[in-house]
């Protein structure tokens, strides 16, 4: 492998090995949301404990045409810092990413990358975001369903399982709509 082939000088960090290392104790916590998932998100958001080896990615499906709110509006819930996620996105722990509208987000080498969301189906894709974490992450990631409508997320959690990771579901009987958790 090239990366282990060159000379580094005294004192330099080869910042591939260490940015994997970093991933590999990271735990990646994804979660869906649709309509009635704001609801979910002002109760679930300031109880997320704040923790140095935890990142949070939020797929909230939204209007494609309106900018989302979501990061100034959660901000006010957590002290959790809330960004909006950015293509080739590193994640740090301790923070929350939401996905931007019209995009569609996976995880690969590392990463969070962004795509604009084509096709039919909810945006963003939350089926797309858990499954690339279960690809590329396995065991290290949880996937969580908040309430909505459809059946976006179902075979995210799935493929989260088969890898070993952890899976929630919101209960029924506290989502607003209650389909897809």
């Amino acid at each position: 492998n090239s990366k282990f082939m060159h000379k580094e000088e005294p004192g330099m960090v080869n910042q591939s090995v260490n940015q994997t290392e970093v991933n590999n104790n990271l735990i990646i916590v994804g979660i869906g949301a649709s309509a009635g998932g704001l609801e979910a998100l002002r109760l679930l958001v300031p109880r997320l404990p704040i923790d140095t080896r935890v990142v949070y990615i939020l797929a909230q499906h939204l209007d494609p045409k309106h900018s989302s709110m979501l990061v100034p509006i959660l901000s006010r819930e957590t002290q959790l810092p809330i960004k909006e996620l950015q293509h080739k996105q590193i994640l740090e722990a301790g923070n929350l990413y939401i996905i931007p509208p019209a995009m569609d987000a996976y995880y690969s080498k590392d990463r969070m990358h962004l795509e604009k969301a084509t096709g039919i189906g909810p945006k963003p894709s939350v089926d797309r975001l858990l499954t690339s974490l279960a690809e590329n992450h396995g065991a290290r990631c949880i996937g969580i369903i908040l309430s909505g409508t459809g059946m976006d997320g179902s075979h995210g959690i799935r493929a989260i399982k088969a890898e070993g990771g952890i899976t929630i579901a919101q209960l029924e009987s506290t989502a607003r709509f209650d389909s897809m958790p």
